[in-house]
């Protein structure tokens, strides 16, 4: 069952508290964007319903922005307000554990760097040029297939 991306981005929040751990919203952007990307390749399913758009440093999930911009470069010390909890599947759960520990090292320019470098599905969707460039929907099979790739890569064929 797809929960909201404010919905997922708290579960993070609350797994990386207990993990002693807090996310600057790029961070919280990036890891909530992996987490549904991993689930759509892995599990061929959504994480989240939210649109996911190409933005200038990466893809983006407009309503999980606008909802923590005025942290800034700050650390997100608390949930979101006003999230309905969601209950998460086991496989959800385990997509989420999997991405906080797989990305742990990396901030925020990290991830950015990650999600919009050559051949993603932000660099297959973004209009490169110049101008200032938004509202590009990436489509859920690109990043699907983006996902089941980098599984491969991982894991090999026969997997």
């Amino acid at each position: 069952m797809a929960h909201t991306a404010l919905q997922v981005a708290n579960k993070i929040i609350a797994k990386g508290k207990e993990l002693n751990k807090q996310y600057t919203p790029m961070q919280l952007i990036k890891l909530t964007y992996i987490a549904h990307g991993w689930m759509l390749g892995l599990f061929n399913r959504s994480l989240f319903e939210d649109k996911v758009e190409a933005w200038k440093f990466g893809p983006v999930i407009p309503e999980l922005y606008h909802n923590i911009k005025s942290y800034r470069n700050n650390l997100i010390t608390a949930p979101i307000p006003d999230v309905p909890e969601a209950n998460f599947e086991k496989d959800e759960l385990r997509v989420i554990d999997y991405v906080l520990k797989a990305y742990e090292n990396f901030d925020g320019v990290d991830l950015s760097q990650i999600t919009h470098a050559k051949g993603t599905p932000w660099d297959q969707t973004y209009p490169h040029g110049e101008g200032s460039w938004y509202n590009f929907i990436i489509d859920n099979t690109l990043i699907q297939n983006h996902y089941k790739k980098l599984y491969k890569e991982k894991v090999g064929d026969d997997a």
